[in-house]
């Protein structure tokens, strides 16, 4: 049997995630930083596009790790 802790006011990601678009060509450029570790320090990370879209690594130092998946539809 799994027992979960929640701790209140617990957060697993609580960063501010900036995402810059810009349109180049027939295309897309996104660009991420993460504004609490990053801010005004670069441009940002260029994200590459696959086959399910665009895909921003997202983790912590308590363990959590995810993906972001974006998607463009239309212009």
């Amino acid at each position: 049997m799994v027992q979960s802790a929640r701790i209140p006011d617990e957060h697993l990601f609580r960063d501010k995630l900036v995402i810059r678009a810009t349109r180049k060509g027939d295309g897309w450029q996104l660009r991420y930083v993460l504004a609490d570790q990053y801010w005004g320090e670069s441009r940002g990370r260029l994200v590459q596009p696959s086959d399910e879209g665009w895909q921003i690594p997202l983790q912590t130092p308590k363990g959590f790790k995810a993906q972001l998946q974006l998607e463009f539809v239309g212009r």
